[in-house]
């Protein structure tokens, strides 16, 4: 357990000191409760889809609309859809702008972790990359 808050502590830092980039498609940012969820998986994640998960000081609002404006490929979460989407439409109307939402945004989850009915999954436009596609049937 004392590992896990380590862990969690020291993706929390590495998150505070790298920027998100539409061109990082390697590293996934996550909301905090995201990532403390998929903390016992990181290793795995990391191991097999070559892909870093990240905490992010943004909410899941921000994390969905990042997706949706193309800043990141996936983003980590956990609360359904919906519940995403309407904060992602809450962080776009506070920056004064309509939020459409495609058909192409997508929620993977990672089905053995669900906490009071709260899924922890990634959003994605589309397919997710194909290293986060490998680890993603590997968890189901």
């Amino acid at each position: 357990m004392k590992r896990a808050f380590l862990t969690t502590g020291f993706i929390i830092l590495a998150a505070l000191a790298m920027p998100a980039t539409a061109d990082d498609a390697r590293t996934v940012y996550g909301s905090a409760s995201a990532v403390r969820m998929l903390t016992p998986y990181i290793n795995l994640i990391q191991a097999r889809g070559d892909v870093a998960i990240v905490a992010s000081p943004s909410g899941t609002g921000q994390l969905v609309l990042d997706v949706l404006d193309g800043k990141t490929a996936v983003a980590a979460i956990a609360m359904p859809l919906a519940h995403a989407v309407a904060a992602a439409r809450a962080a776009a109307w506070e920056d004064g702008r309509m939020l459409n939402i495609p058909e192409s945004l997508q929620f993977h989850p990672v089905a053995a972790l669900s906490v009071d009915g709260a899924p922890v999954g990634f959003v994605t436009l589309g397919a997710p990359p194909a290293g986060l596609q490998k680890v993603l049937a590997e968890l189901r």
